[in-house]
């Protein structure tokens, strides 16, 4: 519980917004993808390698920004970033004529974006140390905005003749104004860039507690993913719907992300943070069981909008556990973290594929409700492993 007040300054507001681009940017392949396969005529298989590339470039970003760190005078590293990974969102409109060129674009978009959400998610950090879980959740309620406005920019230009093309320049444009309005900030890029400086160490490796902490993130991910890829085939199958309500059903899921970060960053106002991650991952995994027995439309609906509202707070809660353990190593932490969601991203869409081709979808659904208990084993280990606090060595 926090009972000093939260103060969201220029400074944290710019951090936010920066992660509502980098929302847009998560959305991205999954909504520009169908009209490149038409214009290219891409395979399936050619539609993955593209997810599987984006994740290994946010694999990359880990070491790309570990190099950042240890050179203070990099002092626009984030303002650079941003503008690299908009200019990779605007490259795909222009790029439906070789499938070599947007695998290319898949990788800038995973490392130009996992260095920028790196450096902003230790930023908030290292900025709100006593209010470090509220600030990432909210931030995250950003992102999440992000992602949502992604498809519905791409899909309105696209349905009004302007081209699905159009709707890749808003990012760029509402950088341009974002960096408009704070540049009057007097060296403001400068201290982001000694603040995750100050927070990385080359020459220590987090506590085995913390990295206990961070293999959640793990399966947090593979199970908030897991139905994020899968959820609109599964929804199709298990309740025989057609399959545009079995995509529009799933808006519901990411609506459910928005609400549930927006009532966590409330909450943890008035409870302790570790109270509020077991009683999240229980619910989401109780969801998880409910929504893969999927017989009745309203209980499903139901479940879908839990899951999201528990799933979606995984990463943010799970990361501040982890910072609060190190509090003066969020740029390695963020790292860590980074790295988690980029291998579940790799692994978890072709390893729930997979499963459903052998067993079955609803099947493959359901083990993704192990996830959650295996994350609070993780959880409980973690806090019997105990850490000693960088700043106290």
């Amino acid at each position: 519980m926090y009972t000093a007040t939260f103060q969201r300054d220029r400074y944290t507001v710019y951090l936010y917004l920066i992660l509502a681009l980098v929302g847009f940017k998560q959305s991205l392949l999954g909504s520009v993808l169908p009209f490149i396969r038409d214009a290219m005529n891409l395979s399936a298989i050619e539609i993955g390698w593209h997810f599987s590339i984006y994740a290994l470039g946010l694999i990359v970003s880990v070491r790309v920004v570990k190099c950042f760190a240890v050179n203070p005078g990099l002092t626009s590293t984030l303002k650079s970033s941003a503008f690299a990974m908009v200019a990779a969102i605007l490259l795909f409109a222009v790029s439906t004529t070789f499938v070599v060129v947007t695998l290319g674009l898949a990788l800038l978009l995973g490392l130009t974006g996992g260095t920028v959400q790196i450096l902003v998610l230790s930023k908030l950090s290292m900025h709100h140390q006593s209010h470090r879980p509220v600030a990432l959740v909210e931030a995250n309620v950003l992102a999440a905005i992000g992602v949502c406005l992604g498809p519905l920019t791409i899909g309105f230009s696209a349905g009004h003749g302007i081209g699905w093309q159009g709707a890749l320049a808003l990012p760029f444009v509402a950088l341009l104004l974002i960096n408009a309005i704070f540049s009057a900030e007097k060296n403001f890029h400068t201290q982001v860039s000694n603040e995750i400086s100050a927070s990385h160490s080359p020459d220590r490796g987090l506590p085995l507690a913390v990295l206990v902490v961070l293999s959640m993130i793990l399966f947090g991910i593979a199970t908030e993913w897991g139905i994020g890829f899968w959820g609109a085939l599964f929804l199709e199958s298990a309740l025989s719907v057609s399959t545009e309500e079995a995509v529009t059903s799933m808006s519901i899921f990411f609506g459910g992300t928005i609400f549930g970060r927006v009532v966590a960053s409330r909450l943890l106002l008035m409870f302790s943070l570790r109270a509020i991650l077991v009683a999240i991952i229980t619910m989401g995994g109780f969801s998880v069981v409910v929504l893969a027995e999927a017989v009745n439309h309203k209980i499903t609906i139901g479940a879908l909008f839990i899951s999201g509202a528990c799933l979606g707070n995984f990463f943010p809660l799970i990361l501040a556990l982890a910072n609060e353990k190190v509090p003066t190593r969020a740029t390695d932490v963020t790292r860590g973290a980074t790295l988690a969601v980029g291998v579940a991203l790799l692994v978890i869409p072709y390893a729930i594929g997979s499963i459903g081709d052998w067993i079955g979808l609803r099947a493959a659904v359901r083990l993704l409700a192990v996830f959650p208990v295996v994350m609070l084993m993780l959880f409980f280990a973690s806090n019997l492993l105990g850490v000693k606090r960088c700043d106290e060595s």
